[in-house]
């Protein structure tokens, strides 16, 4: 439980440097891989409560979210994203990253009115992005999946 609590604090304060564009270049791969660590040790545990719902988030981890969102919605960050969905090589990042998509910013999301959450979320649509593939890079041989 203590290590699902300091994860989190990790996950917010990561997504709060995103927000205040702090450290955006160092965020994907091991942002991501700490999402997929997050939730696949929520699922192991089989305790859904500790999952990272907009009710069960404190005050201050609800104006990070707002913020996150804002940054994201930002046209400057277009490229940036596009940038995280090409790069995500590990296996554990680019479900991390899936788990992000899916999970944590929907959560993220409902802070928002509904015609801004819904742009939100459209915009990461994989179809938004083009073709995105896992590509496996052990014994440095690239590779499609």
């Amino acid at each position: 439980m203590e290590k699902l609590q300091r994860t989190r604090d990790v996950i917010f304060s990561t997504l709060d440097d995103l927000a205040n564009r702090r450290r955006p270049d160092d965020i994907t791969n091991n942002f991501f891989a700490l999402i997929h660590d997050f939730y696949s040790t929520v699922s192991a545990s089989h305790n859904e409560q500790q999952r990272i719902t907009w009710s069960d988030m404190t005050d201050r981890e609800k104006g990070i979210a707002q913020r996150t969102t804002a940054a994201l919605r930002d046209p400057l960050f277009v490229a940036y994203r596009r940038f995280i969905m090409n790069h995500a090589r590990e296996p554990n990042t680019a479900l991390g990253l899936l788990l992000f998509r899916c999970e944590l910013l929907p959560e993220l999301a409902s802070g928002l009115d509904s015609r801004d959450k819904k742009e939100l979320l459209q915009s990461e649509r994989p179809e938004y992005y083009g073709k995105i593939s896992l590509v496996d890079v052990s014994n440095d041989d690239v590779t499609e999946k």
